[in-house]
């Protein structure tokens, strides 16, 4: 008799922790769009520290198409998960730092190789995940889409945004 009284007792206690789980559970799990972790964003610098070292091609960029993609978005362009993945760097990075299209959306995330002196060793720049522009890396977002009438050419683009 007594076992069971004991048992009864500890029957709130499970129901109350597998509760407060499933609690958080649904505060953690994503709704509308995958959410990227902390340690992605972790690995971006933001285009402000690439300036330190890049006045000139910061100074392009800031002037160029990418860098005014997210503010092109309309509000509601602007809440869809879709839109951002192409017109900002990190689709739902929460520091005002990372957003828009900046040089690691070509480059990969720099917390690697941003310091200068790895920079200027380019065997070492590319180990530590520094990425080459090539075409490829551009249609991942420009693939199928135009800006206007003509079909979309990375030679000519490549030109608006040359800053090297």
């Amino acid at each position: 008799m007594h076992q069971r009284k004991a048992r009864a007792h500890q029957l709130p206690k499970s129901l109350f922790f597998c509760g407060l789980a499933a609690f958080a559970i649904a505060l953690l799990w994503p709704t509308q769009r995958p959410e990227a972790s902390v340690a992605e964003w972790g690995n971006y610098v933001g285009a402000k520290r690439c300036q330190v070292c890049h006045q000139e091609a910061y100074d392009i960029w800031a002037k160029g198409p990418h860098a005014r993609a997210l503010m092109n978005l309309t509000g509601q362009q602007k809440q869809d998960f879709r839109c951002r993945q192409c017109h900002t760097m990190l689709a739902d990075a929460p520091m005002e730092h990372l957003r828009g299209i900046q040089c690691e959306s070509c480059h990969g995330p720099g917390r690697y190789y941003a310091e200068s002196y790895i920079m200027q060793d380019e065997e070492l720049r590319k180990e530590l995940y520094f990425k080459e522009i090539d075409e490829e890396s551009c249609l991942y977002c420009h693939q199928g889409n135009q800006t206007g009438f003509k079909p979309w050419n990375y030679k000519e683009k490549l030109e608006k945004i040359r800053h090297w």
